[in-house]
């Protein structure tokens, strides 16, 4: 079973402070991060752990899980069970191919793994108001744009067939697929899930549930061509294919670091890397030359140059820093690393602890007109550490407990979103961190991170203006919060 050694920074050829400096230069930035891991020759030489949370949590990897999934096709393409130029429409017999556009007719699992398919976006909306909840028919009924094969566009549902293919060609999942022949010998942990699509597939574009130490052993084997512990586990064609540059991807990057190629399901990197890429910083940036890997998660979805500010400081910081050969250990570099690593906590607010106003405000309710939020009743009551927020909308009662620039623990009990099954409410309370701080004497914000099977960021500004209380709040999140979006005023009531 394969497991990663430790080791110090300066045994793998990386100065200690220059770890420290990364991990500095991404404080910052402001980052909400969850876990950051640098790895070199098969060690871990620095594990830091933004606490709460921890390395070995099971952990949302959004977009990560697209990676997954093309090893598993690619494992099934070595066993003969399907071919990269079969056509998608002749795993789904159930529809009619003289009835296709012939771009969809002609699309094929090279198309999808490539994200080159022949739709302009993705064929899925969730946000609808009666969202259609049939994932797979939604791809074939969904006209074509334009030739499959031709031109890069980030397209989730690309994943989504590519995995119900997996399903019908295996009689499993992928997760299926891959447990027995990758996650047991790279000794990955064994309670790895996937979240649902509404049709009760699983979501390979999104859905995959493990560590950060399980992301972090997928991208190194891919790193080292399929083999790991003298075991070669994947087919290392497919590898190398899927980690290298297969499509240009230009037009459709927004931004360089997206602008440098696209494998199977897999990115291409600056400085001849690849990465899987996840929103909200689930990442894991691999450079294969120098044997070096760089793993984040966390929720940065409300800082959407995030990833940009990852790997420019990696590139100007880390890179540059590698050397080929051991250094001499540095105790002092190495006792700072371990003080900052030591202290690493969940991103909280940061700002006053108190205001002249609290005291006059605590526990007045306000009464809102019709609002954006939905609110009717709102009220926020302080103590010496922080305090609640109190609140009913059109779901109900609820509460956001916060501290002055420490992040409150909670079950935030909003029941309706989704968690395990795609477009079916979870009837549960998710869990939650919130913190607060006070910018002024009238205005303060608080922040909400669901930390949960999805994760999300819920940023409220409430200002007290006289009799007033205005809240604005933003949302960070994927098909959540959706109605803690806007604006409202209230008046004292009592």
């Amino acid at each position: 079973m394969f497991s990663f050694q430790t080791a110090t920074p300066e045994s793998r050829g990386i100065p200690s402070g220059a770890i420290a400096r990364y991990v500095e230069a991404l404080n910052e930035q402001r980052l909400c991060l969850h876990s950051l891991m640098v790895i070199r020759g098969g060690a871990i030489v620095f594990d830091g752990q933004y606490s709460p949370m921890t390395s070995h949590q099971k952990h949302r990897l959004y977009s990560c899980s697209k990676s997954f999934v093309s090893m598993a096709v690619g494992l099934l393409e070595q066993e003969g069970k399907l071919r990269l130029d079969d056509r998608v429409a002749d795993f789904f017999p159930e529809y009619d191919p003289a009835a296709m556009h012939p771009f969809l007719r002609q699309t094929t699992l090279r198309d999808l793994l490539c994200m080159t398919d022949c739709h302009d976006d993705t064929t899925y909306d969730m946000n609808k108001p009666q969202p259609d909840m049939d994932w797979v028919r939604t791809y074939f009924e969904t006209p074509p744009t334009h030739k499959s094969g031709t031109v890069f566009q980030y397209n989730t549902a690309c994943t989504v067939m590519l995995s119900v293919v997996v399903e019908r060609v295996s009689g499993g999942s992928f997760l299926d697929v891959l447990r027995p022949r990758v996650f047991e010998p790279m000794g990955m942990s064994a309670d790895i899930d996937c979240v649902r699509t509404p049709c009760g597939h699983s979501w390979g574009g999104s859905g995959v549930l493990a560590s950060a130490h399980d992301l972090a052993k997928m991208a190194y084997l891919c790193m080292h061509e399929g083999e790991a512990g003298g075991r070669q586990l994947l087919p290392r064609a497919y590898v190398r294919a899927a980690t290298s540059r297969q499509v240009d991807n230009t037009l459709m990057g927004d931004d360089r670091e997206h602008q440098q190629g696209y494998g199977y399901q897999i990115w291409r990197l600056r400085e001849e890397g690849f990465a899987f890429l996840g929103m909200g910083s689930q990442q894991a940036f691999c450079f294969p030359k120098e044997d070096f890997m760089v793993v984040l998660t966390g929720d940065t979805q409300a800082v959407p140059s995030a990833t940009q500010s990852e790997l420019y400081l990696l590139y100007r910081l880390l890179l540059p820093a590698l050397h080929a050969g051991a250094l001499p250990e540095d105790a002092g570099a190495q006792a700072r690393l371990a003080r900052l690593r030591d202290g690493l906590k969940l991103r909280a607010e940061e700002g006053a602890a108190d205001s002249p106003i609290a005291a006059q405000v605590c526990g007045a309710v306000y009464a809102f007109e019709d609002n954006a939020m939905g609110l009717t009743r709102a009220q926020v009551d302080f103590t010496a550490e922080g305090g609640a927020l109190r609140y009913r909308n059109a779901t109900g009662a609820h509460e956001i407990r916060f501290g002055y620039g420490v992040n409150v623990e909670q079950d935030f009990d909003e029941t309706g979103f989704y968690a395990m099954d795609i477009g079916h409410p979870a009837n549960r309370p998710f869990h939650a961190y919130a913190s607060a701080a006070w910018e002024g004497e009238r205005t303060l914000h608080i922040t909400l991170y669901l930390a949960d099977v999805c994760f999300g960021t819920l940023q409220l500004t409430c200002v007290f203006a006289g009799d007033t209380l205005t809240i604005a709040g933003k949302k960070s999140a994927e098909w959540f919060f959706t109605h803690y979006q806007g604006f409202a005023t209230g008046r004292i009531v009592r």
